[in-house]
């Protein structure tokens, strides 16, 4: 599995965590229904263990009935609060059952790169979407070099 090949990124209008799921979830090509599923799933994990991870940052997870593992990166328009939290950037990040070894991957190539709070700065300064997931998988590819 190639990292920067699961990515997808949009700039999102969405205001609170739920509808910025449903939105990137649509954009990933999840019908609505689907996206309610995901929706569902996000929250359900959300209210065992926030996945809040630092400086605006969120990297929520579900399991999907998707074949393929999926990252979809959101920056928001205008920042929204969770909990005491102030978001601004979204990391979406679903997988099936049966690729929990490349979620974990993934999710520790995530870690890796939102470590860097210059990197998540160069995040929310892009200009267009294409910039956006180009600068995601240049920081995922070089992680894999």
């Amino acid at each position: 599995m190639k990292l920067p090949d699961v990515v997808s990124a949009f700039f999102l209008s969405s205001e609170n965590l739920s509808s910025s799921v449903l939105e990137m979830s649509e954009k990933c090509g999840f019908s609505q229904e689907e996206a309610k599923i995901v929706e569902k799933r996000v929250l359900e994990r959300e209210n065992l263990f926030s996945t809040y991870y630092s400086d605006e940052v969120i990297v929520p997870r579900a399991i999907t009935e998707k074949r393929e593992l999926i990252l979809c990166a959101g920056v928001l328009k205008k920042s929204f609060v969770y909990f005491e939290d102030e978001i601004r950037i979204v990391f979406l990040l679903l997988y099936p059952k049966d690729k929990k070894a490349d979620y974990l991957y993934v999710l520790s190539s995530l870690y890796r790169i939102l470590s860097s709070k210059q990197f998540i700065a160069k995040l929310a300064a892009n200009e267009s979407e294409e910039d956006l997931k180009n600068n995601i998988m240049k920081a995922l590819h070089e992680i894999e070099s």
